[in-house]
């Protein structure tokens, strides 16, 4: 990872509660004073599933409590699409997020960025819940109930939830690999580096302030040039680029 500062990461009480208590907690009660087996192991990584497949849910429960409903409410297909819209992107910025945009920690905090694939994410919320649609008319079918019951639980909208979530790498995986493959075009020098005018030009995208990439750890000022220079790697993989504003996908 980049050298940026940790503080620079958006925390919220999930972060904090949950990785900083709970994990330590399990380590220390579940697993014992022995030798940490691949067993262990397993199990860890298990416990892991859980507690974000739990925190999943307290973010889906609040953003259904935001539109006036119960998690025992039954939803239409738009109903559930609206609420899984709104889930992406709170799960998505935790408390960076507004509702409206997203808000980039420390001395740019005031700025206000546009979701990033926006459309995409709607497309992916749409996608998954024709692929459930589609799984339970299919169970339906061959028990032979009714077909034209289209509504849908909370149960519904939580695996849904977990699905994106276990599913949203492979998804961001594609913007990953274009801001890498902008920023490696420019590099032709075969550094690692590029100059911070060449940086600023070659996107929009690419705005974050000079006291901020320094703060990342994204500069380098040491070379001879006037100008201080981007560390590929670094920025590639600092807490701006995070698209994921929790700490445990940091």
């Amino acid at each position: 990872r980049g050298f940026e500062p940790s503080d620079f990461v958006q925390h919220s009480s999930w972060d904090v509660v949950e990785l900083s208590q709970r994990v330590p907690n399990f380590v220390e009660s579940g697993l014992g004073p022995g030798k940490f087996t691949l067993r262990n192991g397993v199990v860890y990584i298990a416990a892991l599933q859980q507690i974000i497949f739990n925190a999943d849910s307290a973010i889906l429960e609040r953003v259904i409590r935001d539109q006036g409903r119960t998690t025992q409410v039954t939803l239409s297909s738009q109903d559930l699409t609206s609420i899984l819209d709104t889930y992406v992107l709170h799960w998505m910025g935790g408390d960076a997020f507004d509702g409206r945009c997203f808000h980039p920690p420390g001395e740019q905090s005031n700025v206000c960025f546009e979701v990033p694939m926006k459309r995409e994410l709607m497309a992916l919320v749409r996608a998954q819940v024709k692929a459930l649609d589609f799984k339970r008319n299919h169970g339906l079918m061959n028990s032979g109930r009714d077909l034209l019951q289209r509504t849908f639980s909370f149960s519904d909208a939580h695996a849904i939830a977990n699905s994106i979530t276990k599913n949203f790498a492979w998804f961001y995986e594609s913007d990953c690999t274009q801001m890498q493959e902008t920023l490696i075009k420019l590099d032709t020098q075969r550094t690692g580096r590029i100059s911070l005018a060449k940086f600023y030009a070659a996107s929009p995208f690419f705005a974050e302030s000079e006291d901020y990439l320094r703060a990342q750890g994204v500069l380098d000022s040491s070379a001879s040039s006037r100008e201080p220079v981007v560390i590929i790697p670094n920025y590639l993989q600092a807490a701006s680029n995070c698209i994921v504003a929790t700490a445990q996908y940091h």
